[in-house]
């Protein structure tokens, strides 16, 4: 489900999605914009409330059930638009009423001059029929290669070379098993020797 669609069982809630979109971007202009008054008890989704310490250019938001996208990473603001200023913003997240009682993990990657600086994560299961709350605290963003398995990181082997079993971003590489930290990979040989 693309975070742009936001379908319900009485279909399309465009006009809905345009307030929360407006209540995100100006959260400190509309004081009808708080929690409270944007949460139905007729729609599936979580109401995501970021905090974040520092000013970022933007977030990139996403989340998956399993694993499976339920929708790609979504830019807020959108290019062009205002920085995020330290503090709280809100945005509605809607999705399939089909996903009631699924786990959802949310993530939001925060950035400044295209560098990844904060990070959060979260799940919840899914209520059908409910806007659940959704509190999260963005963080210094975990760095690869610094030989310690952050949260979002597989494995970190002290440096930011793939091909070598831990690639540039962390993650297991296919054919290998990685162990401890820093992380000492080794390759799987598949004959059972």
């Amino acid at each position: 489900m693309s975070i742009n669609t936001f379908k319900t069982r009485k279909g399309l809630v465009c006009g809905v999605l345009a307030f929360l979109l407006l209540c995100f971007f100006f959260f400190p202009l509309l004081p009808s914009c708080g929690k409270k008054e944007v949460v139905r008890n007729d729609l599936t989704g979580v109401y995501l409330t970021i905090r974040n310490e520092t000013k970022l250019d933007y977030i990139e938001v996403s989340g998956t059930v399993g694993y499976s996208p339920i929708f790609s990473r979504r830019r807020f603001p959108v290019k062009g638009a205002e920085s995020l200023e330290p503090g709280e913003h809100s945005l509605a997240i809607m999705v399939s009423d089909d996903l009631g009682d699924e786990m959802l993990a949310l993530r939001v990657d925060g950035y400044v001059d295209e560098q990844k600086v904060v990070v959060g994560f979260e799940e919840v299961t899914l209520l059908t029929g409910q806007m659940l709350e959704v509190y999260m605290i963005l963080e210094k963003a975990p760095e690869c290669g610094d030989g310690i398995i952050d949260e979002g990181e597989e494995c970190d082997d002290g440096n930011t070379v793939s091909g070598d079993g831990c690639s540039e971003s962390c993650e297991v590489e296919e054919g290998y098993t990685c162990t401890g930290e820093p992380s000492s990979c080794e390759e799987l040989c598949g004959d059972g020797n």
